[in-house]
């Protein structure tokens, strides 16, 4: 059975790892043992080339780099619906209600 990829909702691609040539479970820095990397977006024009503000990290936003203006931050919820989805592993930790 073929394994296929299904892109993220929203502007983001998903693409073979360019490290370890997209071969899953090796210890790779850049996808972490997944064999795909994820290449984010602007949110407002979908152009793949964006910029820390500070020039390290989310702190202070993202801007735009092909020069639609958009800044936003790390919760905008455009950016965030731009993830992969979980692979393999445990499922994610769900709350525990109070009894």
């Amino acid at each position: 059975m073929a394994e296929t990829t299904v892109n993220p909702p929203d502007r983001a691609k998903v693409e073979s790892c360019p490290d370890c040539r997209g071969v899953a479970g090796q210890a790779c820095y850049e996808c972490h043992g997944r064999g795909v990397i994820l290449i984010r977006a602007c949110p407002a024009c979908g152009n793949p080339g964006w910029d820390y503000i500070n020039g390290t990290d989310d702190r202070d936003g993202m801007t735009c780099a092909s020069g639609c203006g958009h800044l936003w931050a790390a919760d905008d919820p455009g950016w965030l619906a731009q993830s992969l989805p979980q692979m393999g592993g445990a499922p994610p930790a769900q709350p525990v209600s109070p009894d």
